[in-house]
């Protein structure tokens, strides 16, 4: 075949790989998590002492003074208290979402669900945190968000691994033979 000199060789269809193949709703909702960081995250009041602040405030040990407080649990300001006793299982339900988000953008079936796991169990403990001491804790939409997302991501990453398992029990299994 003869082309023309405008004409173009007709190459193979263009192929977009494994970018196209990758699953896109697990980055996605680590994605949301991170954002949620941004959100009202809790209301913590303790005598006549009260502050609000964000996921962001409560990772970057910015919590705002909200007054006095002198309990067993904590002496001096409020902001601090929470700082104290939240912000640590905080950077560590982020850090698992940003973990989770960068192996979901890299297309990777296994680590993602067990860092959602991880960040259920970060926010489980903030919340345990906040009903163990003696203040009164209000939870925000950040809260209640992240912990949303982070389970939905659970359960997302553990139906695909029961259907990861499934499909290889289901090739390990030899092919019936008919009995001649």
């Amino acid at each position: 075949m003869e082309l023309e000199e405008s004409q173009v060789p007709a190459g193979a269809v263009p192929s977009y790989g494994r970018a196209m193949n990758r699953p896109r709703l697990s980055p996605a909702l680590f994605a949301l998590v991170c954002i949620s960081f941004a959100l009202p995250f809790a209301t913590v009041s303790c005598d006549a002492a009260t502050t609000s602040f964000t996921g962001v405030q409560l990772v970057t040990f910015t919590v705002p003074s909200g007054g006095a407080v002198d309990s067993d649990n904590c002496t001096g300001d409020i902001g601090g208290c929470v700082e104290r006793d939240g912000s640590p299982p905080a950077i560590l339900a982020l850090l698992m979402a940003l973990g989770g988000l960068v192996l979901g953008l890299r297309g990777r079936d296994k680590g993602p669900g067990w860092l959602a796991t991880g960040g259920v169990l970060a926010m489980l403990w903030i919340a345990f945190a906040g009903v163990a001491s003696f203040a009164a804790v209000d939870f925000r939409v950040g809260f209640w968000l992240i912990l949303l997302l982070f389970f939905c991501a659970m359960c997302l990453h553990g139906v695909n691994a029961v259907r990861r398992t499934r499909s290889r029990r289901r090739e390990a299994l030899p092919e019936p033979q008919a009995i001649v």
